[in-house]
C-alpha cells in the first residue's frame, strides 16, 4: 500500500540550480521510473509538479513511513536533473500528522533543494519512489513557499501544485492527504482543488472542494483539527507546529 502525504510549509530560502539531465519514462510497474545522471534509479515513483516563480528556492524532503526508503528526483516535464537518497539533513526530520501519526527520523530519508531560473513561472517536476521498486508510504514536505502580492486574489489565486495520478497510487485505495502549515502566525493558509483553468471544482450540490481551517465546517470532506501535537521538525527540539488556522484536505483517488 502506498500513501502520499504532502505537507506545505511557508518560508523563504536561498537559490540553487541543477544543470545536468536524465530521461524520465513511464515504467511497466504502474509508476514512474527514472535513471539519474549519477546512475541512481527510481522505481514505482509518483510525481508532483510545482508551478513556481523565479527568485525562490524550495526544499523537498521525502520522509519514509514504517521503514520505507524513498529516493527523490527533481527536473522538468521531460527529464530529471538530479536525484538524492539517504540525505543526512533529511535524516533528522520527524513529523506528526493525523494521517500518519508520529514518524520518526531515519537515515534513509531524501531531500533536494531546487529553484526556477526562467522568467515568470515555470513547472518543476518532483519524483519520489524507491531504489528497488518496493511499496510503502511517505510524507513529502515542501518548504520555501511564500505568499506575496504576485499571487493575485480571488478564486484560484496562489501557487498551483499538480499530482500525476498513476495506477500505483489509485490502486492503494487510500486517500491523498494534503496539509498546508504556516511558519508565521500572521498567515492563515487556504487550499482549493481547481481545474486546469484554476476554477474551483464544485460538487453537484454546489459544494466547493476547499479548506480554510482544518477540522471545521470551512473544509470540504473529512479533515482533522490541527494543533501543536501535529508538526514537522528538521532537528531535535526545533520545528514547525500546526495550529487551528492551518488547512488540510483528504482526496479519495
Amino acid at each position: 500500500m502506498r500513501r502520499l502525504t504532502v505537507l506545505l510549509l511557508v518560508a523563504v530560502l536561498l537559490v540553487v540550480a541543477f544543470p545536468v539531465s536524465a530521461q524520465k519514462n513511464k515504467g511497466s510497474g504502474s509508476g514512474i521510473e527514472v535513471t539519474c545522471p549519477d546512475g541512481t534509479q527510481i522505481f514505482n515513483g509518483v510525481e508532483v509538479i510545482i508551478n513556481m516563480r523565479a527568485g525562490f528556492t524550495y526544499t523537498a524532503t521525502a520522509i519514509g513511513v514504517n521503514g520505507y526508503d524513498p529516493v527523490i528526483g527533481v527536473g522538468d516535464a521531460d527529464s530529471i536533473d538530479l536525484c538524492n537518497d539517504d540525505d543526512s539533513v533529511a535524516g533528522q526530520y520527524t513529523v506528526s500528522l493525523p494521517s500518519t501519526g508520529f514518524v520518526d527520523s531515519a537515515r534513509t530519508n531524501a531531500q533536494m533543494d531546487f529553484d526556477y531560473t526562467g522568467s515568470g513561472f515555470g513547472n518543476t517536476s518532483i519524483i519520489v519512489g524507491s531504489p528497488d521498486g518496493s511499496t510503502g508510504e511517505f510524507v513529502l514536505v515542501f518548504e520555501g513557499m511564500a505568499v506575496t502580492a504576485n499571487d493575485g486574489s480571488g478564486v484560484g489565486a496562489g501557487d498551483p501544485f499538480a499530482i500525476r495520478l498513476t495506477p500505483n497510487m489509485v490502486d492503494t485505495g487510500v486517500p491523498l492527504e494534503i496539509y498546508m502549515i504556516s511558519k508565521v502566525q500572521q498567515l492563515d493558509p487556504f487550499m482549493q482543488l481547481v481545474d486546469v483553468e484554476k476554477n474551483v471544482i464544485q460538487l453537484s450540490d454546489g459544494t466547493r472542494i476547499e479548506c480554510d481551517d482544518a477540522g471545521t465546517s470551512s473544509c470540504w470532506g473529512s479533515t482533522s483539527e490541527l494543533d501543536s501535537s501535529h508538526f514537522v521538525s528538521n532537528r531535535p527540539n526545533q520545528g514547525t507546529p500546526a495550529g487551528s488556522v492551518d488547512s488540510m484536505m483528504s482526496i479519495d483517488l
